[in-house]
């Protein structure tokens, strides 16, 4: 019993650390998809797709693990497969007649076991895919279906033989699982910040707030600091897959992160041109205005992206770079090259303090200290006040917001 437990506490650990993972090469697209679709970020919404994603893993190490620590000896005696369906009622019948080596509670136990082990999915999917129970039955009994066929089938060649049993019974306990999940789904409705996706709801003017600043910075250096790291490592994974040599599959992999960032920087910038927000500013629906009211105007905007995005990406690439350069040009003198590298990195903590310190102190980022700008509801009527015309007239070159 205790090394079943800590077969059962190992893959639970397991299937957090891949959650972990997985949730955060997903947090990006997420956040972005879920905010711009509801209008608020949803905290009731992500803790349950974080725990859609732990029971994933759960269950394909629950139907997977542990391995074989010796595979000869278990491929020398080969696994029976139950592809008759309700044998357990014969099981059942010999457990009570003491004919059969499993005594009721073990077979009533694996039973249960199957059973409670879909509930979860039924409850997700029927959450997350689709509001049809027959849906979310028939997608149960599909992943039941595809997870026995991959243990009949040693994960499909994968390995050297079978080292679990393919059981009919498991699959019809499973789906019935899958179809109590599916009729208690409406529990999870309970948890609150779940927003709305209606258009009404979505449109709704709300106040801006501090974490909604910081919520959009942090979306700003996930999209800075790892898409260009994403899209390198699976470069340089696919080119030592392909070349099988490492130096040129790291070379390439450096020039597709360079090339991403860039690409990514030029997005960052066009936006804030454009519309005078970050992609993070987009996604939280945030607008960003003069101080004294009024459109931003064309410097205000660049002035935002030079105190915001070009500095975070500096920082954030600053190792990268300084390998990158070292390695390619041995002109440079590494001590040069490092000793430029500490100053930017010196400069970041200071400039963080700073920025945290207004923050909390004057509602607004230091990045609109500098422009003179305000961060304001996207969805918010016009509630500012027109900028005051200059001394020639003139607004400084930037249209004003109509006042109420």
């Amino acid at each position: 019993m205790d090394a079943v437990l800590n077969t059962y506490a190992t893959t639970a650990g397991l299937a957090f650390l891949g959650a972990g993972f997985v949730a955060f090469v997903i947090a990006l697209p997420y956040l972005i998809f879920h905010w711009r679709r509801t209008g608020t970020f949803g905290w009731g919404s992500t803790i349950i797709l974080f725990g859609t994603i732990v029971y994933a893993f759960a269950l394909a190490g629950y139907t997977m693990l542990p391995f074989p620590s010796d595979w000869g000896a278990t491929c020398a005696h080969p696994m029976r497969s139950n592809l008759r369906p309700f044998a357990f009622v014969d099981d059942i019948r010999f457990a009570l007649d003491g004919t059969s080596g499993a005594s009721l509670r073990q077979v009533v136990a694996q039973l249960g076991l199957n059973v409670l082990l879909f509930i979860p999915l039924g409850v997700f999917v029927q959450q997350l895919v689709t509001k049809r129970w027959f849906l979310t039955v028939v997608a149960g009994a599909a992943v039941s279906l595809l997870i026995e066929v991959t243990q009949l089938t040693a994960a499909f060649g994968l390995f050297p033989c079978q080292w679990r049993v393919f059981d009919a019974d498991d699959l019809l306990m499973n789906t019935a699982g899958a179809a109590i999940g599916a009729l208690i789904a409406p529990i999870l409705r309970l948890m609150p910040g779940q927003p709305s996706t209606d258009r009404k709801t979505r449109l709704t003017a709300r106040p801006y707030t501090r974490w909604r600043s910081i919520s959009a910075v942090l979306i700003d250096l996930l999209t800075i600091g790892f898409v260009p790291q994403f899209f390198a490592a699976v470069a340089t994974i696919t080119a030592r897959y392909v070349t099988g040599r490492i130096s040129i599959s790291d070379e390439f992999g450096m020039r597709v992160y360079f090339g991403v960032l860039l690409v990514t920087l030029a997005v960052q910038l066009t936006l804030v041109l454009a519309r005078g927000t970050t992609v993070g500013e987009w996604v939280t629906w945030t607008s960003v205005t003069h101080v004294e009211g009024g459109r931003a105007g064309f410097w205000r905007r660049l002035l935002r992206f030079s105190t915001s995005i070009l500095p975070a990406a500096v920082w954030m690439t600053a190792s990268d770079a300084r390998e990158a350069v070292v390695a390619g040009d041995g002109v440079i003198a590494e001590l040069v090259v490092d000793l430029a590298f500490w100053l930017v990195q010196l400069t970041a903590v200071p400039f963080a303090i700073a920025w945290i310190i207004v923050l909390i102190a004057s509602h607004r980022t230091l990045t609109d200290v500098f422009a003179k700008t305000r961060q304001v509801d996207a969805r918010m009527p016009s509630t500012a006040v027109p900028r005051p015309a200059t001394r020639a007239g003139e607004t400084d070159g930037e249209a004003t917001l109509s006042p109420h």
